[in-house]
């Protein structure tokens, strides 16, 4: 008996800690209300460092563009000229990045970062 509520007891902590970070991650996915990257590594930091460059990478970067036009006038000639100018640029501050690291089997880790599309 003793045995057996060891067990128990044991089975709910492990499906209350593993259970709900992937269906968090799931869910975090699914909605569409967050940019996210993850990956996988023998090394946590490498990881993470993967993971972020990942979620930066769902962040969609601006694009600008202007057209010039360039006219040119002689006694006999016209000249006209147009130029197309394509700047484009990323900028983000990002906080409250939330992070879920798993360790995988053959003493790899998968980490999970993530941030609402609010707070970007």
């Amino acid at each position: 008996m003793n045995l057996k509520y060891i067990v128990v007891v044991g089975l709910l902590l492990f499906v209350s800690v593993v259970y709900p970070q992937g269906k968090n991650k799931q869910s975090i996915i699914s909605s569409g209300n967050y940019y996210y990257g993850e990956a996988v590594a023998f090394d946590e930091r490498e990881a993470e460092d993967r993971a972020m460059d990942k979620l930066l990478q769902g962040i969609s970067v601006t694009v600008t563009s202007q057209f010039q036009t360039k006219v040119e006038e002689t006694e006999t000639d016209l000249k006209q000229s147009v130029q197309s100018i394509v700047n484009s640029y990323a900028g983000a501050t990002l906080k409250n990045v939330q992070t879920i690291v798993t360790p995988r089997d053959g003493g790899q880790v998968e980490v999970f970062r993530y941030i609402s599309k609010d707070e970007v």
